[in-house]
């Protein structure tokens, strides 16, 4: 039997992993789109309602320059990445402070904490 949207009613989503597939490497990859929700969740509370508002500014900033190649993605990874007590309820100081860390993650090479190390910090470059 299936819904109005046409999804199978009683199959339990939930347990089932996301995957898509990569027509450059003619693969197909996992994704986990509700672990990557649940995880910006917990940040979000942890850090009075900052993460997000952070995570924009730099979406904003990144798309000031053209030259860079940093999807959206990959910048919440790398703000994901940051300490929580680098975040501030003071939007202008929160970002001060995640860029400095970020900065300071790729001067010490240590960046592979971003986004599983595959140099998503380029847009820091």
């Amino acid at each position: 039997m299936r819904s109005r949207q046409g999804q199978l009613l009683g199959f339990n989503w939930s347990n089932t992993i996301p995957s898509r597939y990569s027509r450059k490497a003619w693969e197909e990859r996992e994704n986990f789109p509700r672990t990557h929700y649940s995880n910006g969740v917990k940040k979000q509370a942890a850090i009075r309602d900052s993460y997000k508002p952070t995570v924009r500014l730099f979406k904003r900033w990144a798309r000031q320059y053209p030259s860079l190649v940093a999807p959206s993605f990959y910048i919440e990874c790398s703000v994901h990445s940051v300490s929580s007590s680098e975040f501030s309820w003071y939007l202008p100081m929160s970002f001060y402070n995640v860029a400095r860390q970020l900065i300071g993650y790729y001067e010490l090479d240590s960046y592979s904490v971003c986004c599983r190390g595959q140099g998503y910090l380029a847009l820091l470059h």
